[in-house]
């Protein structure tokens, strides 16, 4: 399976929620008005079958699209960025992976009695 099916399955798969966060999510990461990876994303989201040359006629004016891999494989990942912090709190590792990578984080500035207190944190949560 080539990559751009790749990406149209990903977005086809998409609920409406995690589409939504990832527009909120997308707009936190533009300068100006124009958000490409919206627009290609909005684009791909449309197509029943992925049609790259309906997409390569759509933005024919456009810069982008004369490195169209490049913006599809950082929208890929934007994607799937998205995603986990969508769904972040959702899950006990998921939870848990991101205290030990505050813990981490504190450890390594020498933050040791922060790193206590989080981890005092965290053995309470696991108890209940």
């Amino acid at each position: 399976m080539k990559p751009s099916e790749d990406l149209h399955q990903l977005i086809q798969n998409l609920s409406m929620s995690e589409k939504r966060y990832f527009k909120i999510h997308s707009t936190r990461h533009v300068i100006g008005f124009n958000n490409n990876y919206i627009h290609l994303f909005d684009e791909i989201e449309k197509q029943k079958e992925y049609d790259e040359s309906k997409i390569k006629k759509t933005f024919s004016k456009e810069t982008f699209v004369k490195h169209l891999p490049s913006e599809k494989n950082y929208l890929y990942n934007h994607i799937l960025d998205s995603l986990n912090a969508f769904h972040k709190d959702r899950t006990f590792l998921t939870r848990y992976s991101n205290v030990l990578m505050n813990i981490e984080i504190l450890y390594n500035k020498g933050l040791f009695e922060q790193c206590r207190k989080v981890i005092q944190k965290a053995k309470k949560k696991l108890t209940y």
